[in-house]
């Protein structure tokens, strides 16, 4: 039997890996300029997910760390409200080694494993 933690990691790899692929095919349509089949309800979507999941969606997306204030921005455009201070403890709480975030620089963020953690 799978440990519970470990069935936990590999199903967050498989959503990072089908998320991933799937962006692959919307940019691939995108350059074609063939549209997508159905229009992609952000707001519907953005209530089913926590705000660190969002943001790290929001991050990869982005391929660059972003500050706070541009993070807030595009959690607002997925319709998604919160105040800056709680988004940043969220995300701090979940900083690498455990988490899939890192500090860039004061009030930066950017995805572990690929953007540089700040040096303290």
């Amino acid at each position: 039997m799978v440990p519970k933690q470990e069935e936990a990691d590999v199903l967050e790899v498989m959503d990072r890996v089908l998320s991933a692929a799937l962006r692959e095919v919307r940019n691939a349509r995108a350059r074609q300029g063939v549209a997508p089949p159905i229009a992609q309800p952000h707001a519907t979507d953005s209530l089913r997910k926590s705000q660190t999941v969002l943001c790290l969606d929001i991050l990869t997306e982005a391929v660059r760390p972003m500050h706070i204030t541009a993070l807030l921005a595009a959690l607002e455009s997925r319709a998604v409200k919160t105040t800056r201070e709680s988004l940043v403890s969220a995300i701090s709480k979940k900083l690498a080694p455990s988490g899939p975030f890192v500090r860039t620089a004061r009030n930066t963020f950017g995805v572990a494993g690929r953007d540089a953690a700040q040096e303290s």
